[in-house]
């Protein structure tokens, strides 16, 4: 009988020759990891995933070189990224705060490979600030003080916005003063008035339109003071013809002039000392306080020496760059006596050293002997985009009618052209044109009913041609011609107006406003008659010293400061009181404020007043003393200024042009 053998014995043979091969011990491991981020800013909350994860007890490493990979697991919220090749994990600034789970693999680099998976935390919190703000209001006026609580604000990383489609609210919080009140939907904060003089502090809370929602509170400030305060710019009686920087022909530039900003005020001594010193935009106050942050010059005329101070010009403009800063002004010779016989027109201008910004001097080429004319009272023209800026200035050595341009600049070699209307002029207060090569000046009329008295004139120095612009019978002054946007022609452009300070044969004085009327054939504009301004207050009727200029909120319009007295020529007598006005020049919509009086107790002097517009709006500036007696004429208090309450200006349009001349840029600060 045969015998069966099963043949387990080889099968386990076989199965026992299967389990004795060595099997591929490997040990994937992957940690949890966490991380934080701020809503609002790109960042990389975690590194490395893989930093803490082993493969076979030692850590796992990324990169091509590595023994691991990382890959995304499941679906990751928008705005959170694994970078595989370096295990990071990113998060975009839209991602908003919260706590995200995210889970990720870890894979070793055999095949088939061997993995495990984890999830990290990432916390994204919340940035968000409510930060304070300050703003103004003027007793007995309703106006807004505040147009945003929530301009400056942060929300999640973002710029607070209110209203429908906004990424915050505000609300106010504990008991607001009576009279001032928030526009929840604008954030604007109103002043009625109702509303004392006074500093009110008030809070307010900034909420983001989550759920839950973040919150934060904030106090603000706002000032009422009383109408037409005069407020102390500068401790320093400077005695009369401050000059400001044109702070880029209206519009603010912190960085111009290599950091030094546009936003500048210059003045001479009476030991021919000349100084620049800094403006604050938004006060308007000199800072420092004293006005002699930076000695420019030592050899500078003070202004009663020929009636006129340093002047404010624009430089060449380079492509790409801002235009410098610039003086010109009458300088004595260093090292020589201080007379005419060594008295030349110079120019400042700012620039770059080793150490900061400085200044450099130069006479003009020619503007001053003995290999050129003794000249003095340098104007530049006022056009920050022309190639070619001039300057006008006199002789000092010949007839004191002699007139001579130049271009400002002490690099092309030039010398001054002598002008043709040296006949004609009767006195020194020449006026550029804006953004022209046009000038204005006062001379004795040869046309007209009235060719015996002073009438205004233009010139144009590109091509000397030399035109009477007036004939009425009133004597003019101070005549400034620009582009008023109050005058729009048939295609919305503006027109050139003219505003002169005008005397009657009764010696009425009034400030009269002429309107472009055509063009005549040489170039010259015509004009007519079709505002004639008298003072309002009968107990100071006399005007005098105009100044205007153009402020946009947006609407842009003109305006015309005037010094106002009760006695004739009271610009003339330092121990005259006098009081100052503003004034509209629409005669569709008459506009005269009274801002300070001519007569009050003590008895005020407001010398040389000017203008500058901060962006709490137009301010006007004045040396101030007290007519104290007889025997003490007068008592110096400093540079002061008004706040005229003509309405902040819209976009970043601060500043003021030169001394009489009109910005050029206000087109831009329209909407």
């Amino acid at each position: 009988m045969r015998t069966f053998r099963p043949r387990v014995l080889g099968a386990a043979l076989v199965l026992t020759g299967l389990s004795a091969m060595p099997a591929r011990a490997v040990s994937v491991v992957a940690v949890p990891d966490s991380g934080t981020g701020v809503s609002g800013i790109a960042s990389t909350p975690i590194a490395d995933v893989a930093a803490n994860d082993t493969i076979n007890g030692k850590p796992a490493l990324l990169r091509s070189s590595g023994d691991a990979t990382v890959a995304e697991v499941g679906t990751w919220a928008a705005g959170i990224t694994l970078i595989p090749q370096t295990g990071a994990i990113n998060i975009a600034s839209t991602l908003p705060p919260g706590v995200y789970s995210v889970e990720y693999q870890l894979c070793d680099r055999q095949s088939p490979p061997q993995c495990d998976t984890t999830t990290d935390t990432i916390t994204v919190t919340p940035q968000f600030m409510a930060y304070p703000e300050a703003g103004s209001a003027i007793e007995g006026n309703s106006s807004i003080a505040i147009g945003n609580v929530a301009a400056n604000d942060i929300v999640n990383g973002a710029a607070a916005t209110l209203g429908k489609s906004g990424n915050a609210t505000v609300a106010s919080l504990g008991i607001w003063q009576s009279g001032i009140t928030l526009n929840t939907f604008t954030g604007a904060v109103s002043v009625s008035g109702i509303v004392l003089t006074g500093n009110y502090h008030i809070q307010y809370q900034l909420c983001d339109t989550l759920t839950p929602q973040t919150c934060a509170s904030a106090t603000d400030t706002v000032t009422v003071t009383a109408p037409f305060t005069e407020v102390q710019a500068s401790s320093e009686h400077v005695y009369g013809d401050i000059e400001f920087d044109w702070a880029r022909d209206g519009v603010y530039c912190a960085s111009c002039n290599f950091g030094l900003s546009n936003s500048q005020v210059n003045w001479t001594d009476t030991s021919n000392n000349l100084w620049v010193n800094p403006i604050d935009p938004t006060t308007g106050l000199f800072a420092p306080s004293s006005g002699q942050q930076t000695l420019v010059d030592t050899t500078a005329f003070f202004w009663k020496d020929w009636g006129n101070g340093p002047e404010w010009a624009f430089s060449t403009p380079v492509a790409g760059q801002n235009p410098i800063s610039q003086l010109v002004y009458s300088r004595y010779r260093p090292g020589y006596p201080a007379s005419g016989n060594y008295a030349g027109a110079a120019i400042a201008t700012i620039v770059s050293g080793d150490s900061g910004p400085t200044w450099q001097l130069n006479f003009f080429p020619g503007a001053i002997g003995p290999s050129g004319n003794n000249t003095v009272l340098p104007e530049a023209s006022q056009c920050n985009s022309d190639t070619v800026p001039l300057a006008l200035f006199r002789s000092v050595d010949e007839d004191p009618q002699t007139m001579f341009t130049e271009e400002v600049s002490t690099t092309t070699g030039t010398q001054p052209t002598k002008t043709p209307f040296g006949a004609y002029a009767s006195g020194i207060a020449e006026r550029w044109v804006p953004c022209t090569h046009w000038l204005t000046f006062q001379g004795i009329g040869s046309q007209g009913e009235q060719a015996d008295i002073q009438q205004v004139y233009w010139y144009d120095t590109d091509t000397q041609v030399v035109q009477q612009l007036t004939s009425d019978a009133t004597t003019k002054a101070r005549a400034v011609m620009f582009l008023a946007p109050d005058f729009p022609d048939s295609q919305g452009n503006a027109q050139y107006a003219l505003v002169t300070e005008a005397t009657s044969s009764s010696g009425q004085t009034s400030i009269q406003v002429y309107l472009q009327h055509g063009t005549r054939a040489n170039g010259a504009p015509n004009f007519r008659l079709i505002n004639n301004i008298t003072s309002p207050d009968p107990t100071q009727p006399y005007m005098f010293d105009p100044k205007a200029f153009i402020n946009c909120t947006p609407t842009c319009q003109t305006y015309v400061l005037v010094g106002l007295g009760h006695t004739p020529n009271p610009q003339q007598n330092e121990t005259s009181p006098n009081g100052l006005g503003v004034m509209g020049i629409n005669p569709q919509s008459p506009f005269f404020e009274i801002l300070a009086p001519s007569l009050g107790t003590p008895a005020t002097k407001r010398l040389d007043p000017k203008y500058f517009i901060t962006s709490r709006g137009p301010a006007i500036y004045y040396d101030r003393i007290l007519a104290v007696s007889a025997t003490q004429p007068y008592m110096a208090q400093g540079i002061y200024l008004i706040n005229m309450q003509l309405g902040p200006p819209s976009g970043n349009c601060v500043g003021s042009s030169a001394e009489d001349g009109l910005s050029a840029n206000w087109p831009n600060c329209a909407p």
